[in-house]
């Protein structure tokens, strides 16, 4: 079977789901597209905006501005207590769900933690000197051609786009 068939039948499966809307797409190699379901239906993304944060992170470590692995002492008036970008980004900094409330020492234990990931997003918005919603739309969504994509309230949860 021809490449763009397996994948338009392995995106056609999506239909099988139990959802309102839902909508994929794959590049294939030659860079043609394949959707199923409707492309310029706006979805929030939920918790895959914590990657794309990390992504953010990534690089701005790679472009010298932030450091993963720097201990920190204040984010936005939150004590730190000696956690690091990588703990933020890694759930293991001691922070509850969705608060300041510190629960563990930094990399004792994982907490799956909104609040690291929007600490971290704080911290990198200081160290590039420019609001986080715009780093990475310059940094991540426009190289990948993420047009539609926004982030509308908290970097670990609130990114909106289209398939």
């Amino acid at each position: 079977m021809e490449q763009r068939a397996r994948v338009a039948d392995a995106l056609s499966l999506t239909r099988r789901w139990s959802v309102a809307n839902v909508a994929a797409a794959a590049v294939l190699p030659d860079r043609s597209t394949v959707f199923v379901g409707p492309p310029h239906h706006v979805f929030r993304l939920a918790s895959i905006s914590k990657m794309l944060v990390g992504w953010a992170a990534l690089l701005a470590d790679e472009e010298g501005v932030l450091d993963l692995d720097e201990q920190l002492t204040t984010v936005d008036g939150v004590d730190m207590d000696g956690c690091t970008p990588r703990h933020l980004l890694s759930h293991a900094a001691g922070f509850a769900f969705d608060s300041g409330e510190r629960l563990a020492s930094p990399g004792t234990r994982r907490i799956y933690s909104n609040t690291g990931i929007e600490l971290v997003a704080a911290h990198l918005a200081h160290t590039t000197s420019m609001p986080f919603c715009d780093y990475l739309r310059e940094g991540v969504l426009g190289p990948l051609g993420m047009t539609s994509t926004t982030l509308d309230g908290s970097p670990a949860r609130d990114v909106h786009g289209t398939v």
